[in-house]
C-alpha cells in the first residue's frame, strides 16, 4: 500500500524549506534596499557637508576676490596717474632741452622775437641776416632734436633800421619722425 503521510510530510518539508527560503529571500531583499537607501542617504549627507564647506569657503573668499579686484583698479589707476606724473616731470626736462639746443645752434646774427614751445610743437618768430644761417639752424635743430619734423616755415625779406635781413616763421611738429 502507499504511504500517503511520508509523501505529505516529505511534500510538507519542501515546502516549508521552499518557503522558509522565499522569507529568507525576501528578508534579504528589503535589508538590501534598506541597505542601499542608507548607503545613498549617507552619501547625500556626506556630498551636502562638502557643498556646505565649499560654500563656507567660496563665503571667505569672494569678498578677498572682491578686494583683490578692488586693489587692481586702484593700482591701474595709480600707474595711469604715475605715468602723467612722470610726462609731466620729463616735459619740462625735454623743453629746456629745446631752449639748449636753441641757444647753442643758434647763430650769432640770428634774433629770436619769439619762441613757443608746446608737447605737440615748436614755433619760432624772428630774424636773421642770412638765409643760410636760419637754413642751419633749422637744420641743426631738426638733427638733434628726438622726433621732430619740419611742419612750415615762412621767410621774407625785409629792412629793419636800413638793414637787409630775413624775418622767419618756424614751425616744427614734435612727436613725429
Amino acid at each position: 500500500m502507499l504511504d500517503l503521510t511520508r509523501e505529505f510530510k516529505r511534500e510538507e518539508s519542501r515546502l516549508r524549506l521552499q518557503s522558509i527560503l522565499q522569507t529568507v529571500l525576501i528578508i534579504v531583499f528589503i535589508a538590501n534596499a534598506f541597505l542601499t537607501y542608507y548607503m545613498l542617504w549617507l552619501r547625500g549627507n556626506i556630498i551636502r557637508m562638502e557643498i556646505e564647506s565649499i560654500d563656507s569657503q567660496l563665503s571667505v573668499l569672494l569678498p578677498i576676490e572682491t578686494r583683490i579686484r578692488e586693489k587692481t583698479t586702484e593700482l591701474n589707476a595709480l600707474i595711469v596717474k604715475r605715468k602723467e606724473i612722470e610726462n609731466k616731470i620729463n616735459a619740462p626736462r625735454a623743453n629746456l632741452d629745446v631752449i639748449r639746443d636753441i641757444s647753442l645752434y643758434a647763430p650769432s646774427d640770428f634774433w629770436l622775437t619769439n619762441v613757443a614751445i608746446s608737447p605737440t610743437g615748436i614755433n619760432f618768430d624772428g630774424y636773421g641776416i642770412s638765409i643760410r644761417g636760419i637754413k642751419n639752424f633749422i637744420q641743426l635743430l631738426l638733427e638733434n632734436t628726438p622726433n621732430t619734423s619740419l611742419s612750415r616755415t615762412n621767410i621774407q625779406k625785409v629792412k629793419l633800421d636800413g638793414t637787409d635781413c630775413y624775418s622767419f616763421h618756424i614751425e616744427i611738429l614734435r612727436g613725429t619722425q
